[in-house]
């Protein structure tokens, strides 16, 4: 696999974490939203320091770019 598509990948398993991590805070927290907004900035905080990756969605949408411009689209 290229390097461009490894990158590609490891972004989309990353925020499919981010995802998953997101929704299995909300089912622990149902009905308690001071509890699950703490859990959400907690989870967000984690993340951001492992990846860098923000929830504005700067880093997949440059590598879809790159990969589109890499196959002349």
């Amino acid at each position: 696999m290229s390097s461009l598509l490894e990158r590609a990948v490891e972004t989309i398993e990353t925020l499919w974490g981010i995802l998953d991590d997101i929704d299995t805070a909300g089912d622990i927290a149902k009905g308690d939203n001071e509890v699950y907004r703490a859990k959400v900035e907690k989870l967000q905080r984690s993340r951001f320091d492992k990846t860098k990756i923000s929830t504005d969605g700067y880093v997949l949408g440059g590598i879809v770019l790159e990969i589109k411009a890499a196959k002349g689209e």
